[in-house]
């Protein structure tokens, strides 16, 4: 997948496959335990560490495992980030189902990418999902 821009996958447990090039500014993450455990390790495979290293700006992942209601929904995550009205920390805690110390998001909090060209109109979004 050539130019990446949005990302949500599901479950190659601690092992990345590297089936993309990020587009600049990529926002995503693998659904999946253990994903950030090893951030620090240059030898990870798993996808928090691999995805930063490989260009994408913003990802999240657990440290542990958190089941899978512990990440944010895709389907409210992105489209409330491509209205370019929220921070990715807004989007994060306002489609977050759980606080958990074992979720983490590596992201500049204020990180907006699509401020200055929004894709959806808040208007189209679910109610009570915008604020």
């Amino acid at each position: 997948c050539p130019d990446a821009a949005l990302y949500a996958g599901w479950y190659s447990l601690r092992k990345y496959v590297p089936a993309f090039t990020w587009k600049r500014g990529a926002v995503g993450w693998h659904t999946a335990s253990f994903e950030a455990a090893d951030l620090r390790n240059p030898k990870s495979q798993q996808w928090c560490p691999q995805m930063l290293t490989n260009g994408v700006a913003a990802t999240a992942g657990p440290v542990d495992e958190p089941l899978l209601t512990a990440f944010p929904a895709p389907e409210e995550f992105y489209p409330l980030l491509l209205t370019g009205k929220y921070t990715i920390a807004e989007c994060y805690w306002r489609t977050t189902p759980t606080v958990s110390w074992q979720m983490t998001l590596i992201a500049d909090p204020l990180y907006n990418p699509f401020k200055a060209n929004p894709q959806v109109s808040p208007k189209l979004l679910p109610p009570g999902l915008a604020f």
